[in-house]
């Protein structure tokens, strides 16, 4: 299992995670699309001083997952369980979002 730290982002300065460009950069951070196509678990922390990640953040981070594997496939890759309940609550409601948009995209597709 790979462990992605957060604390490589925020070097316990930031208390915020936000944006989607943020969040593609730091997906480029750690190689996220060559980790998932090893098909290992990857399991995310984060630093005590993080309070909050915005659902742009999480869409920039996590969006290719969804878009490119689908929607099963964050569920398949991801483990959240060493986040604290909020900060894990704050991936969920990004992933759903993600959800949506692409079932929309599918949706819109000919």
């Amino acid at each position: 299992m790979t462990k992605i730290d957060l604390v490589r982002l925020t070097k316990n300065k930031v208390r915020m995670l936000t944006g989607q460009i943020r969040g593609v950069e730091s997906r480029a951070l750690y190689s996220l699309d060559e980790l998932e196509a090893s098909g290992s678990p990857i399991q995310i922390c984060a630093p005590e001083s993080l309070e909050a990640i915005t659902t742009s953040f999480v869409q920039g981070f996590l969006g290719a997952t969804v878009y490119e594997r689908g929607d099963e496939a964050v569920d398949a890759l991801y483990d959240f369980s060493l986040l604290p309940k909020t900060l894990e609550d704050d991936f969920r409601v990004g992933i759903e979002r993600l959800k949506l948009h692409s079932a929309a995209r599918r949706r819109e597709s000919p």
